[in-house]
């Protein structure tokens, strides 16, 4: 053994460095010498030896700590001892500490145990190797020699353990670090998140003031005239309740040049010319006023406008124009010969149940105040049906020629509007209905079922009423018939079981007002004789609002 260690005594720092191949290739000379000792004797000999060949510099002490723990680790894994030598000259050989990494010291085996140590070695070491050559010094071995040599190296060791140590910290505060990171990424992950949900949530909250903005502007009551402005975008939107309030007062009144204060901005307002100028920014934009109307009237904003003409301003346009339409002529007489029938489909047997119905003239209504009143009246009825939870009972079928015509009139029949047929004695009397509206106060008396306006959907029944002798003589050029075809509103109806003369409006159905009284065929009507049942069905109202006139038909029979 002493002569294994000749000439590695003492270290000199100004003595150069031996060949690396020849000191691999002792060290496996030593090695292969010692591969059947004791695993106690071969880890001092080798901590020994290396320590004396490479010194206690900064990476040949890495080296001789990296091998001294593959050596261990190969013991221990009960690897054949014969592979040390190889193992060992194959570690040192390929090993190299400035291109060390801690990906490739974790591959190797046990390298947990040896982490710490090694990089702190890196971190620490020098990096100039010292050198050891061979001195003229021989001798044996002595203790006092491989005292100093443990000494140094159990130092060494201790070190090492120690910046192991400090290195193990510093790699869990580096751990927890990454993870605060981590967790710091995901709160402003998160917070970015929030971020966006709240910018979604004002948008969302900006329509939905938008949205209100609007409803307030455009007017919660049905068939009012909205005053509106163009956008940038070519929509129309509606000016706010107080300014489009003050827009129409001024019209009326005649003052085409107003100033008006909309949400703290002042617009000077051209109402003739339509439009309007934001006095800040001198920003024009385009008016108008806008009105829902019936699309059959085929009525532009201007001539609706018309009907609000200033005081003096001309006449009104005419609420009942003439059809010039040849083929709503031949519909509206049409109508008339089918709707002799019954719902059911049976002939009439009274005086004009088998007439032939020639259309002579005809004239459409176009009353924008009665049509709003009309309006106002469905809403509040509609409303009064929400209130209560009424679901109307609906009205029998009043026949195709009365379901098609309002098909094309757009009636609600789904919320029990429907189109009938209301007869009167002449053409000035319809004239005042087409401006006045239907009223029940003016009838000089009171019918069977209530003092209200009565409407049928047989033209045979309103024909009865059609002429000042209608109810036994049939229409002719002297004394022609008038039919008004009507939009009525019958809601809520209560079934007449028998006459009712003195009612003034409809009884309680269900414990709600009802809106309407039906008296269908077969009901007795206490009339003596065979005119004791009722032969039409027939719908009577009671409130002025509760029916809008369509057509005015004029007419013979044959």
């Amino acid at each position: 053994m002493a002569s294994d260690l000749k000439g590695c005594g003492k270290v000199s720092q100004n003595q150069s460095a031996r060949p690396k191949d020849e000191v691999l290739k002792e060290i496996q000379q030593v090695l292969s010498q010692n591969r059947v000792l004791q695993i106690e004797f071969f880890d001092f000999r080798v901590r020994q030896y290396l320590h004396a060949l490479f010194g206690t510099g900064g990476r040949p002490r890495l080296r001789a700590a990296l091998a001294m723990v593959h050596a261990r680790t190969l013991h221990r894994t009960k690897q054949d001892v014969k592979n040390w030598p190889a193992y060992l000259v194959t570690l040192l050989k390929n090993f190299d500490p400035d291109k060390a990494t801690e990906e490739w010291l974790w591959k190797q085996p046990r390298a947990e145990t040896a982490l710490g140590e090694v990089n702190s070695a890196l971190s620490s070491a020098s990096t100039t190797p010292p050198t050891c050559d061979k001195t003229d010094h021989e001798g044996d071995e002595t203790e006092s020699s491989k005292g100093e040599a443990d000494d140094s190296f159990d130092e060494t060791q201790r070190y090492l353990r120690e910046q192991g140590k400090l290195l193990q910290k510093e790699i869990g505060i580096q751990h927890l670090a990454t993870k605060l990171q981590e967790k710091q990424d995901h709160a402003d992950h998160l917070e970015k998140k929030l971020e966006e949900m709240q910018a979604t949530i004002d948008n969302l909250l900006g329509q939905l003031v938008e949205k209100k903005a609007d409803a307030q502007t455009t007017g919660t009551r049905a068939g009012e005239e909205r005053w509106q402005f163009q956008g940038d975008d070519g929509e129309w939107r509606s000016f706010p309740d107080d300014a489009n309030s003050e827009l129409m007062r001024q019209f009326r009144e005649g003052q085409w040049h107003c100033t008006i204060k909309i949400r703290g901005k002042v617009y000077s307002v051209n109402l003739k010319e339509g439009w309007q100028m934001n006095q800040q920014t001198s920003r024009m934009r385009w008016i108008r006023c806008f009105f829902e109307v019936p699309k059959h009237w085929k009525l532009t904003d201007e001539e609706a406008l018309s009907f609000f003409n200033p005081v003096g301003a001309g006449v009104l346009p005419a609420t009942a124009q003439a059809v010039a339409d040849s083929q709503v002529v031949w519909r509206l007489e049409r109508l008339l010969n089918q709707a002799r029938a019954r719902h059911d489909g049976s002939s009439c047997m009274c005086s004009h149940g088998s007439s032939r119905f020639l259309v002579v003239e005809a004239f459409q209504v176009k009353n924008l105040h009665l049509w709003r009143r009309y309006q106002r009246f469905v809403q509040s009825m509609r409303e009064k049906h929400l209130l209560h939870g009424l679901s109307p009972e609906p009205c029998p079928a009043l026949g195709q020629a009365l379901a098609e015509f309002a098909w094309d009139l757009d009636v609600d029949e789904a919320s029990d509007e429907r189109l009938l047929l209301h007869g009167t004695r002449d053409l000035e009397t319809a004239g005042k209905i087409a401006v006045e509206g239907f009223d029940n106060r003016v009838w000089e008396r009171s019918g069977l079922y209530g003092r209200g306006s009565y409407f049928a959907c047989q033209s045979c029944k309103s024909a009865q009423y059609a002429s000042s002798f209608g109810t036994h003589h049939k229409a002719s050029f002297d004394a022609m018939g008038t039919i008004l075809l009507a939009r009525v509103a019958i809601g809520h109806p209560f079934f007449a079981e028998g006459p009712c003369k003195e009612r003034t409006r409809p009884p309680e159905k269900y414990g709600v007002r009802a809106d309407s009284i039906v008296a269908m065929p077969g009901i007795p009507n206490g009339l003596p004789g065979p005119s004791g049942v009722q032969g039409h069905m027939e719908v009577v109202t009671f409130d002025p609002a509760q029916a809008y006139p369509e057509f005015i038909v004029r007419f013979i029979e044959q």
